[in-house]
């Protein structure tokens, strides 16, 4: 019985796999198409030939690029893909590089501002439990006050 509910649930994180891959086909396809036609207006670009282009780029951005990305974080002794792999695979295109570089930064900002929202927020927690605690000592000495 688990093993027939595994198998299903198997069978649905495929195909829900599958569907990503597709909507990212597509809007890779999209958005070649898009720049083919915005470059060359004058000339017809047939629909296989988007098709074909899609492809490659897919191919490249899907084994190629991750491969690539996997051997430099395997150099680098770690399982993790970072920025510095990723900086480090852009290396000759100082273009995107920059982009990258830009991205990773800003990242970083709102890394830091996100802490510091956190510590804050914990700080914040903590001193009103410690108000609470506080509170509930001195009602407990008036109660006890009131008692004798």
């Amino acid at each position: 019985m688990k093993m027939k509910m595994k198998k299903k649930k198997e069978k649905k994180e495929e195909k829900e796999e599958e569907e990503k891959w597709k909507k990212i086909r597509y809007s890779l396809f999209y958005t070649i198409s898009q720049i083919a036609t915005s470059k060359n207006k004058k000339q017809f670009i047939p629909k296989q030939t988007l098709f074909d282009l899609t492809d490659l780029v897919f191919d490249l951005l899907s084994n190629r690029i991750s491969n690539d990305l996997e051997f430099f974080a395997n150099h680098g002794k770690r399982t993790l893909i970072k920025p510095p792999d990723v900086l480090l695979y852009c290396r000759r295109n100082e273009s995107l590089k920059n982009l990258i570089e830009r991205f990773i930064q800003i990242n970083i900002e709102k890394e830091k501002q996100t802490k510091k929202r956190t510590k804050s927020n914990k700080n914040k927690t903590e001193k009103n439990q410690e108000n609470q605690e506080n509170e509930k000592e001195k009602e407990k000495e008036k109660e006890d006050s009131s008692d004798f």
